[in-house]
């Protein structure tokens, strides 16, 4: 018998509480029943035993739910107007966190790249960017990393030029060196090398 979330053997049997328990994850893995008949039939209430993953899935459940609710509520509205098709995509789990599908495409760009995940993980705490969805952010990403290489994957991103230039606008240019330097400092400490041309 092995736990089914961990893999491990070495399972517990606990039988003041009448249950079996995984030894590394915590886990409630199966009810003992004993079988002689002087034994007290007492339920055990299994449920207040949670396992180690099971509030991460609730949160990422209920945060889900809530933001399909919200989608709902507005689409049975027509708030959405013209909207609509996009805003009815699914939302998934996409390493540890909720996304929606169209997000996934230009995240798999950036996945296996370490400087570019540098990169994006900088442009995802500046202010200016925090509220752009996550395509426009790996386009950042790819502007400052290198210009040329941005220019090939735009197309592939499906991000408009004019909005990702009104958003280049909103950037100054103290910003962009402050930018510029702060993506030198981060790879310099991974001592990795930057092309010259950011900006």
């Amino acid at each position: 018998m092995e736990c089914p979330y961990c893999k491990n053997k070495d399972l517990i049997w606990d039988y003041k509480n009448g249950i079996i328990v995984c030894s590394s994850c915590g886990s409630v893995i199966d009810q003992i029943f004993e079988q002689y008949e002087n034994a007290v039939d007492e339920p055990v209430n299994v449920a207040n035993y949670k396992s180690v993953y099971e509030p991460f899935i609730l949160k990422s459940l209920s945060i889900k739910n809530r933001t399909d609710a919200i989608v709902n509520k507005n689409i049975k509205r027509n708030r959405l107007g013209k909207l609509k098709r996009s805003v009815e995509e699914k939302f998934i789990f996409y390493n540890g966190s909720v996304v929606r599908e169209s997000s996934i495409i230009p995240l798999k760009y950036i996945e296996n790249n370490e400087k570019l995940l540098i990169i994006y993980d900088l442009i995802e705490r500046f202010p200016q960017f925090r509220d752009k969805h996550i395509k426009y952010k790996v386009a950042l990403t790819f502007y400052f990393y290198d210009k040329s290489l941005f220019n090939k994957v735009q197309h592939n991103l499906g991000i408009s030029k004019k909005y990702f230039e009104k958003i280049l606008s909103k950037v100054s240019t103290r910003e962009r060196i402050l930018i510029k330097n702060k993506i030198e400092e981060l790879l310099f400490q991974r001592e990795i090398t930057v092309p010259t041309e950011l900006l």
